[in-house]
Parts: C-alpha cells; sequence; structure tokens
C-alpha cells in the first residue's frame, strides 16, 4: 500500500482533474478524458486481474499460455466506495475463487490464523507473471520477446521481487509491512544512469542518460523528466529538462486534435533496450575563470502524462561539483 499500484486511482484521479482545470487549455484531450477516462479505470483501481484470464477460458493449469494470450477486454472496476484503494493485494493476489502465491508457497503456521477467505495456496499460474499483463502488457511482451531472442529466463520477479540471503524470493518491492523510511532498490532506480560532466574548451555541460538496467518499455502512462540545473556557488546560471517516454505518436494525436493550443512540457525520448543512452550538450554562458560549477539532476516520475513538473514530488536528487 506504500508503493505506486496502491496510488494508481489516486494519480489517475489527479490527471482528470488537471486535464478539467483551468490551468489545462486543449479542448480536445478535455473532451477526450471526459468521454473515454472509464476506460482507464480497469487498469487503475480494478478488482483482480485474474478476472480478466479467466473469462476466456483459460485454464489455471495452462500457465504456459500466458505469454501468448491476446489482448483482452477492460478489467473489472471496483465499487466507488473501494476504489481509493487503487491496486492492492487482492488485485493480484486473488484468482476469482481463492488467494494465490507463487508456485513455491507453502503454508506456515501462521496460516491457521488467516480469515476464511485467505488461505494462500501455490500457484503455477502466479509464477508465470500473467497477473501482471493485462495492465502492463507492452512490458510483459518486451521481456517475452526478450527471453525468446536470447534464450534466457527473465520474469517480473526478476528485477521486481526482493530476495533474502539466501537469494530466494521474497515479495514485491512495496508492500504494507515495508517501514516507512525503506527506499526503493538502487536496481529499479532509471534514474541511477544520470551523470554529468563538465566540457570546458566547449564550456558546455553534458548531461548522459544511459539505460543501464530496465530491459522493456516504460510504462505507456509515465514520464520521467530530470531537471538540471547549473550553479556557480548559489546562483542558478542554466536550467533544462531531459524527458524519458512522453511519446511522439501521443503528442501528434493531441495536435492533430481541434482546439489544440498547447501542453506542459514537450516530446521526450524513449529507451527500447538496454544500454540506450540520451546526451544532452547545455550551452553555458562565458563566465569568469572564478566559477565553481555544481551541477544538480532533481528526477520526477510522473505516473500519467501531461502533469504539470510542479505537481509531482521529487523522486530522485544527485549533485555534481565540476
Amino acid at each position: 500500500m506504500l508503493g505506486p499500484h496502491a496510488n494508481a486511482w489516486k494519480n489517475l484521479r489527479a490527471h482528470i482533474d488537471f486535464i478539467n482545470s483551468t490551468e489545462y487549455d486543449c479542448a480536445y484531450y478535455k473532451g477526450l478524458v471526459k468521454r473515454d477516462s472509464a476506460s482507464c479505470y480497469g487498469c487503475h483501481t480494478s478488482t483482480n486481474m485474474y478476472e480478466s484470464v479467466f473469462r476466456m477460458n483459460i485454464n489455471e493449469g495452462d500457465y504456459a499460455l500466458a505469454p501468448r494470450l491476446k489482448k483482452r477486454k477492460f478489467l473489472v472496476m471496483r465499487s466507488d466506495e473501494e476504489a481509493t484503494t487503487g491496486t492492492d493485494c487482492i488485485t493480484c493476489h486473488f484468482n476469482g475463487s481463492g488467494v494465490v502465491a507463487g508456485e513455491n508457497f507453502k503454508a506456515s503456521e501462521r496460516a491457521a490464523d488467516c480469515p476464511a477467505y485467505c488461505k494462500p495456496r501455490a500457484s503455477k499460474f502466479f509464477s508465470s507473471n500473467a497477473n501482471c499483463q493485462p495492465c502492463h502488457e507492452e512490458q510483459f511482451n518486451d521481456v517475452f520477446a526478450m527471453n525468446s531472442s536470447k534464450s534466457t529466463n527473465i520474469t517480473c520477479a526478476s528485477c521486481h521481487e526482493e530476495k533474502n540471503a539466501q537469494g530466494k524470493y521474497t515479495h514485491y518491492t512495496y508492500w504494507a509491512h515495508n517501514p516507512k523510511e525503506k527506499a526503493e532498490p538502487e536496481n529499479l532506480d532509471l534514474f541511477s544512469g544520470v551523470t554529468a560532466s563538465y566540457l570546458p574548451q566547449e564550456n558546455v555541460c553534458r548531461v548522459t542518460w544511459c539505460n543501464k538496467l530496465m530491459p522493456h518499455r516504460a510504462s505507456v502512462c509515465t514520464e520521467l523528466v530530470a531537471v538540471v540545473e547549473i550553479k556557480d556557488g548559489n546562483r542558478i546560471i542554466k536550467q533544462d529538462t531531459i524527458r524519458l517516454n512522453r511519446r511522439d505518436e501521443h503528442i501528434a494525436h493531441i495536435r492533430n486534435g481541434p482546439g489544440f493550443k498547447s501542453f506542459p512540457g514537450i516530446s521526450g525520448f524513449e529507451f527500447s533496450k538496454e544500454g540506450d543512452s540520451v546526451v544532452k550538450e547545455i550551452v553555458l554562458p562565458p563566465i569568469s575563470k572564478s566559477a565553481n560549477y555544481n551541477i544538480s539532476i532533481t528526477g520526477i516520475k510522473k505516473e500519467q502524462y501531461w502533469l504539470n513538473d510542479s505537481i509531482n514530488s521529487v523522486y530522485f536528487k544527485k549533485s555534481f561539483q565540476l
């Protein structure tokens, strides 16, 4: 309940509220949101992922079929009273008839204390990560394609689930019993690939953002922004941004609609595979020899397109003394 899944409904509501506010002036997209926003609800506050799988009469034993399932219909939205929980534990751990866990799950003595509806059992289908696919179809299919071409066996859990000292998976990174001060694991921090350097001959700040870890595209609704500030002491002498995953096809779609004026920000780059890099060179104004450059990178992770940068909290911060 501490992570982005639990906030999926809250973030969608913030996006819709912003689009319907006076801050946003694209009449076409306002109409689009008003007409079609319900199609977003299935992922942002669905009852459980398995509904969409078993609706297709896929037997739980046929978990090997999961990567090849076709695009499914919208998931079932929660009632208004329940929607505030966003995507919670039961969304992924309930298969329509009972609570499921990974195929290596073994009931402990504590299981006797579980309420009647919560008697977890092992499920190969759950371990196939098929319950991730309804909302993360692009990412799921990217990883499946990579496994097929490289003969690897990477799953969603490979990166997004923690392991204990013995190397055994324990749980998804975010869960209710995490201490509040627990930081997100470094292996999930896409901003860790941001570096900066100063080229004195050109008087240029070169910022490089390398995709060191992500084997799939970012979520279609997510935008990542690195805000770059170059300071001489406490004085800001230049600012710029690098945007990732604000896709050109979305921008073209909005621009082609009637009533278009503007929207916050510009189109951004997109990582399609590990090793991709974005390089931006920021030309600085002439400075004195006594200048003492400091570059700060502030990372913003926005769960919805076209939200103002200021609406989102700081996700990452790094400074470079040059």
